[in-house]
């Protein structure tokens, strides 16, 4: 397939415009009008590496801090927003049910309902439906009924304002990945329990739904699902 023809097709249902301003979404290289795909590689980031010669293109979900040494492209802020995407997949993966947009503004999060359940049942099924071994925890009440979650796949718990907005739609409980001691301190001011399950665990069903769509253009597709990991000293 073209690569102009792939694009035209995820644009339909990834629609560009959807990306917050200034988002560096879209295709990085040279070459479109004849770049043919066949096999694809989706992945969350890029980092260099002399194992992308046999794919064609690279889909990422973060824009790249270095080009790509094959062209990419760049599906970011749209795919956190459009119906179906990055927030809706993790929903689903929690099986949640969701009610409402956590922040009309941009679109971005969710407000979702799940059937009753202590704070602790809650954060064993995350580990377990994120295969993540440990979270961290802002208000942690192991009395605590949780039935209402905000969700933001990724950044969420690093934006005061998302946070605010948990808050206001009346949460039990906000769940997303990136916190900082600003929004620690601010949930405790505001009695609002955060989960934090890392910004790549939370955008991973994402990067799964995504590249099940690529696949179902006809494109052949691998997936780089490890995350980058730092050393603990």
């Amino acid at each position: 397939m073209k690569a102009k023809e792939l694009f035209k097709k995820i644009e339909e249902i990834v629609p560009k415009n959807l990306a917050v301003d200034g988002d560096k979404i879209g295709f990085i290289g040279k070459d479109l009008e004849n770049l043919e795909v066949k096999k694809v590689l989706v992945s969350m980031d890029y980092v260099p590496t002399k194992k992308l010669n046999k794919y064609d293109l690279l889909i990422l979900h973060h824009p790249p801090l270095s080009k790509p040494e094959i062209p990419a492209y760049v599906i970011h802020s749209n795919w956190d927003v459009v119906k179906g995407g990055a927030c809706d997949a993790l929903a689903e993966t929690l099986n949640m049910e969701i009610k409402d947009v956590l922040d009309e503004d941009s679109g971005i999060g969710r407000l979702c309902k799940i059937k009753a359940v202590s704070l602790p049942e809650f954060i064993k099924l995350i580990k377990e439906k994120l295969s993540i071994d440990n979270v961290k925890v802002v208000n942690f009440d192991k009395n605590l009924i949780v039935e209402y979650v905000a969700i933001v796949s990724g950044f969420g718990l690093s934006n005061e304002r998302l946070v605010k907005k948990a808050y206001e739609k009346n949460a039990d409980v906000y769940l997303s990945g990136d916190l900082i001691y600003k929004t620690m301190v601010l949930a405790y001011h505001l009695n609002l329990t955060l989960i934090d399950a890392t910004h790549y665990f939370t955008e991973l069903p994402g990067l799964y739904k995504l590249a099940k769509i690529i696949s179902n253009l006809g494109i052949e597709v691998d997936i780089a699902d490890k995350p980058i990991k730092w050393d603990i000293l």
